[in-house]
């Protein structure tokens, strides 16, 4: 049994949980403790301490410790008899200390509402309540109205601030914030969500330089600091390598189709693109680098290249999300030193740095996540004033950072479902407000929709605009685009005579998808064994049919093409053509097997002579006129084939085949005439030459309001369906279960004859501190949920918000950032995980300072110390890589900490 009471007092004191366990079973007595219960006790003769049992006896007095323990030595009590011998006794006077110790603290708030203000904090995970008043003489906040939890309520600490913090420094530092996000609004007490009064200077900060003599200053010198190194690490060597390195080779190829202004279609929104082609359009580029391959080199090209200048656009935001992450932890309420701990990890992350230095999106995304969460915490805090200019402004600037996350990549949306989230809750909360009329919670939902939904919408929307007001030139996205949009590019060509004409070579694409009617050389794994058809979504020369006419003979169904007449025949709907796949010369068939993917429809596919006849039959949407004769996209068309009891038309969709069909969609036959799957069009045609045929550019208009915005909604459909056909092999490619644990990095580039690498790989030790973090988080949860249950209660207000926080805020953001990666079937890499390990970092360094607050201020400088020596040895043993500085050989094999890391040189 003595073992048993060491192992959990040793546990107790690891969660800095050594205080009042009057009902844990446990005796914690020391000299501390006796001080502290002579103190509580003045003036009732009480001199037991905090964790003692009660003595039944007439005179009331305390017991004493357990034989055998004495001064700083713990272990167990009397035990379970003990407990309930006296637990009648134990709740008498619980009651009666709580409602002591509850006018005090009523008397207290009086006296300094005027001086300090009172926080409110909304408890908002299963199991956490929000005590009425504010325990603990460190505690910022106090609970108007609040609502009853089941288990982990907030008691009073004892007033020499358990739970609290103990450093006098760090005490006055925190006093002199108002940062304190989920604090709720009181109007009885007008005070709330002001800065308090910046605490008078003792000697030792008259002692330091004027930068750093008040909380104030050293909180913005830290802040700079970290500004100057995060500049330092991402823009130092940042020429160099002065070749194409990975990626490059596509976002700086989208900012040269935006120097000329030719059309480019990509998965990701074009904000991140747009600030790119910016900063080379400052800088004088004239778009003629063509960014194809890796490794090109950007000194030896005809013209100015200005890749220092492009590299600085995302060097920048990486540079500034350093001093943002420590300014989220103070908004957030954590000590300096846990700010500024979660500032140096996101410093000295190779995989931040690596991602900063080169022309890719991922570093703008992450500074505009980082954005989005600094806002809503700056917005949280202002609940006191409710509807004043500053708490509108937060509103707008959350708004305005999720739209500009969003528009960089779709990952933004995580972050947008992060911020809804605490908005519901924080809507929730205010419902429960009784002083809230119906109209003030309809304003607040409405405000909130404008903010957070309305302007991201529109910053999204106006990203799209801009994009289609440059690219303005037909270019390499056409295809990807249907005819409406094609035809109203610059430079597109199309027939002044735009009749489709017998014998002529045609496209066909299908409306749906966008994807163009195909056929190669490969054949099916089974039913016909013919050549495969499919719809594939770029152009290709095996795109390319000739359509020919086809008609019966006395009565039968046998059918012959007409030759090539001399004079143009135009078609017509009603007409039977045969289709003839000009790369292979092989016709359109459907004999009546089963699809390959889909069940209930037909196969079809290409086969020597002239194929099957098909019936054309012009669609009509909404009773639409059409015209008489087929001509470029319009009118759409159904190819319909009958023969004995099958009748079924021309069809695709989405659905891919498997690898024997090089992953493109299916093509089939189905009975479902009606069904939007079997309409097409024709996009380009190269006619028979005849008598009157000309050709001259298109004319078409489409900068109306209405028609971008009917553009803007297509090619969210087109990017949708792109990004799930990027299921390719890479050879660098991962999985997310491999992520946290970083068993792969990306090889970005290499030049072997200088022993030179890019090597997208983290700082493993910041990367490995994550998993056991998530363990000791939740482990200690157990604790506390266990202890509040027996009814001893470890943190006040403030310190039970931050655990929260951890849990609530940064591991659900780290969850919404990683989870839904596996339920993607595309390519996956390593660096899709960054918006996730920078929630991971935040929740590393807020349960750090959770443990941290609680030790003596040189103890938790030394620890502190230790961490971020711990970290920038990572960060320098692997700087090579991000940095690609030469590395002996003779090195590699001691850098691969595992083997599946595939650096090379």
């Amino acid at each position: 049994m003595m073992e048993v009471g060491k192992v959990w007092t040793w546990l107790i004191e690891l969660t800095s949980l050594k205080q009042n366990a009057r009902f844990c079973g446990l005796q914690m007595w020391s000299g501390h403790d006796q001080a502290m219960a002579a103190h509580n006790g003045a003036g009732s003769g009480a001199t037991k301490p905090p964790g003692a049992g009660y003595d039944r006896s007439a005179s009331g007095s305390a017991f004493s410790p357990p034989a055998g323990h004495s001064g700083n030595s713990a272990g167990l009590s009397y035990g379970h008899e003990m407990d309930m011998q006296f637990s009648q006794q134990r709740h008498q006077d619980s009651s009666a200390a709580f409602h002591h110790h509850h006018q005090q603290e009523q008397q207290v708030q009086h006296n300094q509402q005027l001086q300090a203000p009172a926080y409110a904090i909304q408890s908002s995970m299963a199991g956490f309540a929000a005590p009425t008043g504010s325990y603990g003489l460190h505690s910022r906040h106090s609970y108007a109205n609040p609502l009853p939890y089941s288990d982990f309520n907030a008691s009073p600490s004892d007033e020499h601030g358990h739970g609290s913090l103990h450093d006098s420094d760090e005490n006055t530092e925190r006093q002199s914030d108002r940062y304190s996000p989920y604090a709720k609004s009181s109007h009885s007490e007008p005070s709330l969500g002001r800065r308090s009064p910046s605490p008078s200077r003792t000697k030792a900060d008259k002692a330091l330089p004027w930068f750093l003599g008040t909380p104030w200053h050293r909180r913005r010198f830290v802040a700079f600091l970290f500004l100057v190194l995060g500049f330092a690490t991402r823009f130092y060597m940042i020429q160099h390598p002065h070749q194409v390195v990975f990626d490059e080779v596509h976002f700086g190829g989208f900012a040269s189709h935006y120097m000329r202004r030719t059309y480019f279609f990509d998965v990701h929104p074009p904000t991140g693109k747009l600030m790119i082609a910016l900063a080379g359009y400052l800088a004088g580029y004239d778009g003629q680098f063509t960014f194809k391959d890796i490794g090109m080199d950007y000194t030896k090209a005809p013209t100015h290249v200005p890749y220092v200048a492009m590299r600085s656009v995302p060097a920048t935001c990486g540079a500034l999300l350093v001093p943002l992450v420590f300014l989220i932890m103070m908004e957030f309420g954590f000590s300096i030193h846990g700010s500024a701990l979660a500032a140096a990890m996101v410093l000295l992350e190779n995989g931040f740095v690596t991602q900063s230095r080169l022309i890719l999106l991922d570093s703008m995304l992450l500074f505009f996540i980082a954005c989005s969460v600094y806002s809503i915490a700056k917005f949280s805090n202002l609940r006191s004033r409710e509807f004043t200019p500053e708490w509108f402004k937060w509103l707008g600037l959350t708004g305005v950072s999720l739209g500009l996350a969003l528009s960089v990549k779709w990952v933004g949306l995580f972050v947008i479902a992060l911020v809804g989230l605490h908005t519901i809750r924080d809507l929730w909360r205010l419902l429960a407000d009784l002083r809230q009329s119906m109209t003030d919670l309809l304003l607040h939902f409405l405000v909130r929709a404008l903010g957070l939904i309305a302007i991201p919408m529109v910053i999204y929307a106006t990203s799209f605009y801009i994009h289609f007001a440059i690219l303005n030139t037909s270019g390499p996205g056409n295809a990807f685009m249907s005819s409406d949009f094609v035809s109203g590019l610059k430079g597109v060509i199309e027939t002044t005579n735009t009749a489709v004409t017998y014998g002529s070579q045609i496209t066909m694409q299908h409306v749906n998808t966008n994807a163009y009617f195909h056929s190669h050389s490969h054949d099916y794994p089974g039913g016909s064994k013919q050549q495969q058809i499919t719809t594939y979504a770029h152009k290709d020369h095996n795109n390319w049919w000739v359509i020919r006419r086809a008609t019966t003979s006395s009565g039968n169904e046998t059918f012959a093409a007409l030759p090539n007449p001399s004079q143009s025949v135009n078609v017509a709907s009603g007409d039977f053509v045969f289709l003839t796949h000009v790369g292979s010369e092989k016709g359109l068939y459907m004999h009546g097997y089963a699809a390959p993917v889909t069940a209930g429809m037909y196969e079809v596919s290409a086969a020597d002579d002239d194929g099957h006849p098909w019936e054309l039959v012009f669609y009509k949407a909404n009773n639409e006129a059409v015209p008489d004769t087929l001509t470029i996209a319009k009118p759409r068309f159904q190819l319909i084939r009958s023969t004995g009891s099958i009748r079924c038309a021309l069809f695709s969709h989405a659905v891919q085949l498997p690898e024997w069909g090089f992953r493109q969609n299916e093509a089939a036959c189905t009975t479902d005439l009606h069904h939007p799957g079997t309409v097409w069009q024709v996009t380009e045609l190269n006619a028979v030459k005849h008598a009157g045929f000309s050709t001259t550019p298109a004319k078409t208009d489409r900068s109306g309001i209405l028609t971008r915005l009917k553009d803007i909604a297509d090619i969210q459909v087109i990017a949708w369906e792109a990004n799930k056909r990027l299921t390719g092999e890479h050879v660098f490619q991962s999985r997310p279960e491999s992520w946290p644990i970083l068993s792969r990095g990306i090889s970005f580039w290499q030049s072997a004859g200088k022993r030179m690498q890019v090597y997208l790989l983290g700082n493993p030790l910041l990367y490995w501190a994550f998993i056991p973090m998530v363990g000791i988080y939740f482990m200690i949860f157990g604790v506390y949920i266990i202890r509040t249950r027996r009814g001893c209660h470890d943190m006040d207000a403030e310190g039970k918000r931050k655990f929260q926080l951890i849990g609530d805020f940064f591991l659900l953001g780290w969850l919404l950032h990683y989870i839904p990666f596996f339920a993607m079937e595309r390519q996956l890499f390593l660096h899709h995980y960054l918006p996730a390990h920078m929630f991971g970092i935040l929740a590393v360094a807020a349960l750090f300072d959770h443990l941290l607050v609680r030790l003596q201020d040189r103890w938790r400088r030394r620890l502190l110390g230790l961490l971020l020596v711990t970290f920038l040895y990572g960060f320098w043993y692997f700087a090579p890589l991000s940095y690609a500085s030469p590395i002996e050989v003779a090195d590699v094999p001691k850098m691969k900490w595992l083997s599946t890391w595939d650096f090379m040189l």
